[in-house]
């Protein structure tokens, strides 16, 4: 177990133990345990693909295949159901597709952060290489300020808690869709499309300002960071 981990659960059990269970969300507390023990830092060792930012005033960094971090994409299928769950036979609507970029550990564990960009949502029936090609066609794109702007990117800091003894849990996420984002934006620097026996891939040089807010369902609202000076670098396969 990391010290890093070790640290956030002795955290999680003193604010537990300080609160009385009637007097404040559990989420609240396992939000503020998060926010306590997040340090902002980069890794001693690097690698060619990945996020850095200045958070805060503090330099910060995913690094793929550093410190149990992977770099992945990934389409996504979205749609609106009826109501808040979906049941067999349901009637659905609005399908659409998204896409997203990561830094994950995909180990799973309580306490670990991830940082995400997901893409504007594109029709289901649209070919994922050409959605790409008519995105990075577009040099500058704009940050999403809620959740309902889907043609726009939005970038998202999760924490992840896990349910003992189990493979599932609740994410915690900041992010931009809960806030203004004046002068904010996503801007292609570099973009290198090569084909190889029928799989196109992607070599990616972006730029990246934006806000990170949180959600006030956490029990704390506003701005809780501004990310500057972002660099992505990525290289990603879509078959």
């Amino acid at each position: 177990m990391s010290m890093k981990k070790i640290a956030f659960l002795f955290l999680l059990l003193y604010l537990a133990s300080s609160c009385r269970k009637e007097d404040i969300d559990p989420r609240h507390i396992t939000y503020q345990a998060f926010l306590d023990n997040m340090v902002l830092d980069c890794p001693e060792d690097t690698s060619q693909y990945y996020f850095k930012a200045i958070i805060n005033g503090q330099q910060n960094c995913y690094y793929d295949g550093i410190d149990g971090k992977r770099m992945k994409f990934a389409v996504t299928s979205k749609f609106t159901t009826p109501g808040p769950s979906f049941t067999s036979g349901d009637t659905i609507s609005d399908a659409r597709r998204g896409a997203r970029i990561n830094f994950k550990d995909f180990s799973f564990q309580t306490g670990e952060d991830y940082f995400e960009i997901k893409f504007p949502c594109f029709p289901l029936n649209q070919d994922t290489v050409a959605y790409l090609d008519s995105l990075f066609a577009i040099k500058q794109h704009r940050i999403r300020t809620s959740l309902e702007e889907e043609e726009k990117f939005a970038v998202i800091l999760y924490m992840i808690d896990v349910a003992p003894g189990t493979n599932s849990g609740l994410f915690y996420p900041i992010s931009s869709e809960y806030g203004p984002q004046d002068n904010s934006f996503l801007r292609f620097r570099k973009v290198e499309k090569t084909i190889e026996d029928d799989i196109v891939h992607y070599y990616i040089e972006a730029e990246l300002e934006c806000k990170l807010y949180h959600w006030e369902q956490l029990g704390k609202e506003g701005l809780w960071a501004n990310v500057e000076q972002g660099v992505l670098v990525v290289k990603f396969s879509v078959k």
